[in-house]
């Protein structure tokens, strides 16, 4: 079962993250294996390019050309960590203008822990 979550920003920016997994409450993923899509459009003078960055803003992939890549798919292990990720994609016009979206995405890696206790009663 493919998790798959839309938003949509100025100038139409639809940003989904998927990743395989069993029926994940709404923002979790269970592996760092993504897909993320972005699907832009401008009514003026045109989508020019998108980038992305997997750490708020911290670090951003180069600028590519539109619709060159828009979908980036693989294993953002050292990329997404357990935990809370936030997923930025950036994209520009023609001339300039500049639109941003953000997706909260949080890795559970980690399986449940269980405690078992099992008594014995002495007797005979």
């Amino acid at each position: 079962m493919r998790t798959i979550v839309t938003m949509v920003c100025i100038f139409v920016l639809l940003l989904a993250v998927s990743a395989m997994a069993q029926a994940p409450p709404t923002g979790f993923v269970s592996s760092p294996d993504v897909v993320v899509t972005a699907n832009v459009t401008d009514v003026g003078s045109g989508v020019a390019k998108v980038r992305i960055s997997f750490n708020n803003g911290t670090t951003w992939s180069a600028w590519q050309e539109f619709p060159a890549q828009a979908a980036w798919t693989g294993d953002f292990s050292g990329k997404l960590i357990d935990g809370k990720n936030t997923i930025l994609v950036e994209a520009a016009d023609a001339v300039g203008n500049t639109a941003r979206m953000s997706k909260e995405v949080s890795v559970d890696t980690n399986p449940p822990v269980i405690n078992l206790t099992v008594k014995v009663s002495s007797g005979g």
